[in-house]
């Protein structure tokens, strides 16, 4: 569903006393593959292969990819790469 659909959740910050709003992309997912693959010798997420970002229809199915996408260690590279501004937030 991640891969169709993007996610629409709350988050902390408000204005103006209304909650504001983040979206989860699977572009989002992509774009940090692209940038952690670009050094070879340090890797945020080293489980992260191309069957994770272009899996074929058996592989869609398969709760083990979908873990190792959305794990600990892609969501910590994720905000590590943030911090040092190779993403975007």
């Amino acid at each position: 569903m991640f891969l169709k659909y993007d996610i629409k959740c709350p988050t902390n910050i408000t204005s103006n006393d209304q909650i504001g709003f983040g979206v989860a992309k699977w572009s989002h997912i992509k774009e940090f593959y692209e940038t952690d693959n670009t050094n070879p010798n340090f890797l945020f997420a080293p489980c992260l292969k191309q069957e994770h970002l272009n899996p074929n229809t058996k592989q869609k199915m398969k709760v083990k990819l979908a873990a190792q996408v959305l794990s600990h260690s892609v969501a910590a590279g994720m905000y590590a790469k943030m911090s040092q501004g190779e993403l975007s937030s």
